[in-house]
């Protein structure tokens, strides 16, 4: 199985609660991906065909940051050109499932942390920006939409991918930033509490099956089986090998503070099914420990070196 390391700035891991860790594309090229904070393109692109599929692996996700999971596919015409101004087209959504009285989020946590688009196999062959997010919508809920956590929180992540064996299709898009309202982004949810009685439970469930996902409609053209075999990437690294090692090293060292402050919001926040009130409590105290954690990373000799090492390689 072949690997690609997207370019980033690992500093972003600092940063956020969860994060993409590995994506399987076409069933045979894994891209390691770590967070971007700057919107250039990156250097690597994942061969995939039209047809194919893409898993997108996660580190854990919070159960309680109830929200949709989207994708887009956007054409880059040149490696010039800015993600500002890409056409994206949607190519996948989940939202609240009312079956299952669960969102996208959580089912992909219950499915090993991750979920599976397929590219469509009409559109043209080509280099395309492939966007996948989480947006969690636990802010919109009361009481924490009158706190400081108000509003959604975005879980973003791009990478480049060449569609192969494709048809003659060029779906239109929307620019992002763009694509949401304000008011889409701010709508009201759910999020079940530990003292809430079995009407209002009722209600909240209610609420929550009438969320429409942002953004446009799902692109509407084919999504039939791949033809062809599954393409070999090419490009296999963003680094030379030492610095590379470091480089993954350093990510999981950083991850770790992140992956404790997600385990106690599963464990101590979220129980049952519901926010409980003593954990709650403690958020704010383990979140500042987390925090601390990681700027005493951050902070090292070892960390900056590593960093200007990064980026005299990007230049």
């Amino acid at each position: 199985m072949v690997q690609l390391v997207a370019l980033s700035l690992f500093i972003g891991l600092a940063v956020g609660h969860f994060g993409l860790k590995a994506v399987t594309v076409d069933g045979t090229t894994q891209v390691i991906l770590f967070r971007q904070n700057n919107p250039k393109a990156p250097a690597l692109k994942a061969p995939v065909r039209a047809g194919g599929t893409v898993r997108f692996n996660w580190t854990e996700i919070i159960k309680m940051h109830f929200g949709p999971t989207i994708a887009y596919l956007g054409e880059l015409p040149t490696p010039s050109t800015k993600p500002t101004d890409v056409n994206f087209f949607k190519i996948y959504e989940k939202g609240y499932d009312a079956q299952k009285g669960k969102w996208a989020n959580e089912i992909a946590s219950d499915n090993s942390d991750s979920y599976t688009v397929q590219i469509p196999s009409d559109i043209k062959s080509g280099t395309y920006v492939l966007r996948t997010e989480i947006i969690a919508l636990h802010g919109n809920a009361n009481p924490i939409s009158s706190s400081f956590l108000a509003g959604p929180q975005f879980y973003t992540y791009c990478f480049n991918v060449d569609v192969v064996n494709g048809g003659t299709v060029e779906p239109k898009g929307v620019k992002i930033p763009g694509a949401y309202t304000k008011e889409a982004l701010r709508t009201p949810i759910y999020l079940p509490g530990e003292h809430d009685s079995a009407a209002i439970v009722a209600q909240g469930n209610e609420l929550n099956s009438k969320y429409i996902v942002p953004g446009p409609l799902l692109y509407s053209g084919k999504y039939d089986a791949p033809t062809g075999s599954p393409p070999l990437a090419k490009e296999t690294g963003a680094y030379p090998a030492e610095l590379q090692a470091k480089y993954e090293a350093m990510a999981k060292k950083l991850a770790v503070p992140t992956q404790d402050l997600v385990k106690y919001v599963n464990t101590q926040v979220w129980q049952n099914g519901k926010m409980n009130d003593a954990g709650s409590s403690g958020f704010v105290a383990v979140v500042s420990k987390v925090v601390g954690e990681r700027n005493k990373i951050i902070n090292t000799t070892e960390f900056q070196e590593l960093k200007a090492a990064i980026e005299k390689n990007r230049t």
